[in-house]
């Protein structure tokens, strides 16, 4: 939905959010420690999603980073509880399940509303396409990653997102480099960086 509202870049920009969602929550339900040093950078990535996301008051706009900071959040604690479920299962079962209960739902809600239509067309294949580099091979391998490495590593590289995007939407679309935009997604990629440097962790009272 927020691609409605915002361009692919803007919305890829802001999903970097995501990283500061993954922190609270691996703080509230994993129990990892965090440091206060992280604060800098939080507070980057906040302004910087501002920026990226021309928070002019524009209704389009508001709705467009609504919707990409409620698909971020849930995207965050999705695999804040899948690492926790990694102990105990394959992370091929978990990604079975994880899709599947996304195709039943929507595919319950199509139904009801007249809308799915089994029809070819180009617009469907590229849509399989994403879905099976995203919603498949993506998942499959980062929650492979996930039994290997850390949480916190793990989301780090996958903040890496927003440079992929950029490269592969620009010759598709028109994508305006504001200095405002230009000024927000510095703060988001160097707020990645900061996070991404060894702190010596101290847990919070």
């Amino acid at each position: 939905m927020s691609l409605f509202f915002l361009d692919p870049v803007s919305v890829g920009l802001v999903g970097r959010f995501y990283i500061v969602f993954a922190i609270l929550l691996s703080v509230l339900l994993l129990r990892e420690r965090f440091d206060r040093k992280e604060i800098v950078p939080i507070v980057l990535c906040m302004i910087g999603t501002a920026l990226v996301s021309d928070f002019s008051g524009d209704v389009n706009n508001i709705l467009g980073l609504a919707c990409a900071l409620g698909y971020t959040f849930s995207f965050a604690l999705t695999n804040t509880l899948a690492k926790k479920a990694l102990i105990n299962i394959d992370e091929k079962i978990l990604l079975l399940y994880n899709q599947g209960t996304a195709v039943v739902i929507l595919g319950g809600f199509l139904l009801g509303s007249g809308q799915l239509s089994l029809a070819p067309n180009l617009g469907m294949g590229a849509v399989a396409i994403s879905a099976f580099c995203s919603g498949f091979l993506g998942l499959l391998l980062f929650y492979r990653g996930l039994k290997l490495i850390s949480f916190r590593d793990a989301n780090l590289i996958r903040a890496l997102n927003p440079i992929f995007v950029l490269v592969y939407s620009l010759p598709f679309f028109t994508i305006q480099m504001t200095p405002a935009f230009l000024l927000g997604g510095f703060c988001i990629i160097l707020s990645i960086v900061w996070m991404s440097l060894p702190m010596k962790k101290v847990g919070v009272d």
